[in-house]
């Protein structure tokens, strides 16, 4: 989502300012955001992996309890 959002928003900045102060903006917001793709992205795929985990057993628990 914020990769759509910085495209957008620098696709409209080169239709006023040029290509190349657009290009430096767009490179500029991109390193600015590390912390998003460095940090944010792999925890919530850590969270997913072990949320998957988790139902996983619960639902096994489940299919033996009914056996």
């Amino acid at each position: 989502m914020p990769l759509m959002i910085i495209c957008d928003f620098t696709s409209s900045l080169v239709n006023r300012v040029g290509i190349l102060i657009g290009s430096m903006v767009f490179v500029g917001l991109t390193v600015s955001g590390w912390w998003y793709w460095l940090c944010v992205i792999p925890w919530l795929a850590l969270c997913g992996v072990c949320l998957a985990i988790t139902s996983g057993n619960c639902f096994a628990l489940i299919e033996l309890a009914g056996n």
